[in-house]
């Protein structure tokens, strides 16, 4: 394997793809139990549901942009804004863990809201050749889908103020 900084690999992995389709998946299945509010169940209020994979795929995120920090430092510590960039990898946990406090409707809204900040982030490990070619857009396309998914819960819930949004 190259180094983390190599921009060889232009072709999208197939794994990348089919695990990071596998994980939006819950998103949209949660936005879609939002929607019919009305029907009982069995796991519980799906709000809830959704709002925890919500914050745990986000800190994710930014343990991913930890890890390409820390490999990128390893390799030439001087040669990029490590501590920037080390201090914004935290950021997606915090909030995560802030949205896990709050009403569902605000929760969901505040962590589409921080997917979509991700995104700058991305943009920002991309020009700085830390990520494959394929990365940016791979990345473009699933947080599109998380972001329409959790801003479609939101409204449902918001809309029918069912116990589908309740947090207990």
């Amino acid at each position: 394997m190259g180094p983390v900084t190599s921009r060889s690999g232009k072709r999208l992995p197939f794994a990348a793809a089919a695990l990071g389709v596998a994980g939006a998946l819950p998103f949209i299945a949660g936005a879609v139990v939002m929607g019919m509010a009305e029907r009982p169940w069995p796991l519980g209020a799906p709000a809830p549901i959704l709002i925890a994979y919500g914050a745990v795929i986000l800190s994710f995120l930014g343990g991913t942009i930890w890890g390409l920090t820390t490999a990128a430092a390893a390799g030439d510590p001087l040669a990029m804004d490590s501590g920037r960039l080390f201090a914004v990898s935290v950021v997606p946990s915090l909030v995560a863990w802030g949205a896990l406090l709050l009403a569902p409707v605000p929760a969901l809204l505040l962590l589409a809201a921080a997917f979509a900040s991700q995104l700058l982030v991305d943009r920002w490990v991309d020009r700085l050749g830390l990520v494959p070619p394929w990365w940016l857009r791979l990345r473009l396309l699933l947080s599109a889908i998380v972001i329409a998914s959790l801003i479609a819960a939101a409204v449902a819930a918001g809309l029918t103020g069912s116990p589908a949004g309740a947090t207990g």
